[in-house]
């Protein structure tokens, strides 16, 4: 992906899976060099993004939901596009004014002014995962615009920005806030379910280089993870699918993280 806004010839393209956490003022700061351009957050392109807030507006149609969303660094309407089969399945519920919401989808600027297309709105039922996601957006922006810290944890300024996506729970990372993944004590993907955390952590530890281009299948999931069966990690998967942490590869059974 591009090291600076003009972009270069020898430039990484990050993976089309990946979302960034973000809050809204960052969203109105992104940087698009003209209408047809990636957007730009701290010299780093990006595909999608993620941010929690609080729907201040809402009108529900046939076949969307229009809301305006407020973070505290600011609002941005965001529209999520429904059917008969998300309202069947109950996708919407408990979506309305007043609620803090999780939302994953594509940042837009029609005549200047920014939106947020959704593939997920989700109610937020736990108030850590504000805090968490919080957390997580300094973190994302520390490493795009000082690089990983130096060893021995003086930090400081690197010469050349890092235009890897970090991953949350890899304990080589020194802005982690726990480098022990194997520990008890494992905080990482708080806000996830038990079994869900148990799911993302063993994925985390493996590591990104390490996965099979397959991705990881359900039966090496339910033999790898304590107390897992089949038909519980395929009920977890499903929602972290839906949340667009993890993605299919060769089938609905093999699946990998968006982060990588």
């Amino acid at each position: 992906m591009p090291g600076s806004h003009g972009g270069s010839p020898g430039s990484k393209k990050q993976s089309s899976h990946t979302y960034r956490p973000v809050t809204i003022k960052q969203l109105h700061d992104a940087f698009q060099s003209h209408p047809d351009a990636p957007f730009n957050i701290d010299d780093v392109d990006i595909d999608h993004v993620v941010f929690v807030g609080t729907i201040v507006n809402i009108a529900k149609s046939a076949t969307n939901v229009s809301s305006t969303i407020e973070d505290g660094t600011g609002t941005i309407d965001v529209r999520q596009w429904i059917d008969t089969a998300d309202d069947d399945t109950g996708k919407m519920a408990g979506i309305d004014q007043g609620v803090y919401v999780r939302v994953m989808g594509d940042l837009k600027s029609f005549n200047n002014r920014r939106s947020v297309n959704a593939t997920s709105i989700k109610a937020i039922t736990d108030f850590n995962e504000i805090q968490y996601h919080l957390l997580e957006t300094v973190y994302v922006h520390l490493y795009h615009t000082r690089g990983p810290p130096q060893a021995g944890g003086h930090g400081g300024q690197t010469a050349q920005r890092q235009q890897q996506q970090p991953q949350r729970a890899n304990g080589a990372d020194p802005y982690a806030m726990n480098n022990n993944n194997t520990s008890a004590g494992d905080t990482s993907y708080a806000e996830l379910k038990p079994m869900a955390r148990k799911i993302m952590q063993y994925i985390d530890r493996i590591g990104g280089d390490n996965l099979p281009e397959e991705g990881l299948s359900v039966d090496t999931l339910a033999r790898a993870i304590p107390g897992a069966t089949v038909d519980k990690i395929k009920v977890e998967l499903e929602d972290l699918l839906s949340d667009g942490m993890l993605y299919t590869t060769m089938d609905d059974e093999h699946v990998l993280p968006t982060s990588v």
